[in-house]
């Protein structure tokens, strides 16, 4: 049975983890209600109906709580984008390329936000932390017991501030008109 994504967008970066197991990750192939995506013999789904709700209300990943990855990889995700998003942006400083270098730099950080945003969606109204059943796979339980500060509201709510500021610095240094 394949999993369920909430879009498409969260379709792919569970399958961009999955990257131990080789190979392109499908285009999406249409069936009935839903596309599915593939990654050698692991299979994704996403309802046509999830992906207007997110397109709708302009939620990359999704509404709701994530389902199929837990706070643990969400945060790994928004950091490993984040530092892409780094590299990219510093390149582009030192020598700035033309529009697609530029909405580069922005769709990294936009997606390291979006990340984290997912995280943060683990914490509970009124909570300070993401609870315990918010890692429940071996990988998501691995990076919360190294590092279980990561998964405060404050420590979330910093990085999202963090990215969303990095975003809005490079715009302004290198807004184009």
């Amino acid at each position: 049975m394949p999993e369920r994504a909430r879009s498409l967008a969260e379709g792919y970066v569970y399958l961009d983890l999955a990257v131990p197991e080789g190979g392109e990750t499908s285009e999406p192939e249409a069936g009935e209600d839903a596309w599915t995506l593939r990654l050698g013999t692991i299979e994704v789904e996403v309802s046509y109906e999830g992906e207007r709700v997110a397109r709708q209300n302009e939620l990359r990943f999704g509404p709701a709580i994530p389902r199929m990855m837990p706070a643990g990889l969400w945060v790994v995700v928004a950091g490993a984008l984040a530092r892409r998003a780094l590299a990219v942006d510093l390149e582009f400083a030192a020598g700035p390329g033309g529009d697609d270098a530029y909405e580069s730099v922005v769709a990294g950080w936009e997606l390291a936000a979006d990340a984290v945003a997912e995280a943060l969606r683990f914490v509970p109204i009124g909570a300070d932390r993401a609870p315990a059943d918010a890692f429940w796979t071996p990988a998501g339980r691995t990076v919360h017991r190294e590092n279980p500060e990561r998964f405060t509201r404050e420590a979330l709510e910093a990085d999202l501030a963090h990215y969303r500021q990095n975003l809005d610095d490079f715009r302004r240094l290198h807004a184009t008109g």
